[in-house]
């Protein structure tokens, strides 16, 4: 019987082919996410440093960099077709 099982749960060359491409996918989608993740600390840290040195810029510099962080750090709350979407349908 153990045999039998492992006969069934062997993947073909294509499928394993398949896998490591959708496996390779989603490495890219998850590196892309990380560099904009990455961008935009960096870009906070700078906006930070405006904020801090704020005699060194213009007024509406400064009020341009603290209206982006208020942005950035916003949080949206969820709308209900939203928050239907992000959970499992129970089955």
């Amino acid at each position: 019987m153990e045999e039998k099982d492992t006969e069934a749960t062997k993947l073909t060359y294509e499928q394993l082919e398949q896998a490591a491409m959708q496996l390779q996918q989603r490495l890219m989608m998850a590196e892309n996410k990380l560099r904009s993740i990455d961008f935009a600390a960096m870009r906070l840290t700078w906006l930070f440093k405006v904020l801090e040195n704020k005699s060194s810029f213009s007024a509406e510099y400064v009020n341009k960099c603290a209206k982006e962080v208020e942005e950035i750090l916003t949080i949206e709350e969820a709308t209900p077709e939203t928050a239907t979407e992000a959970e499992p349908e129970e089955a």
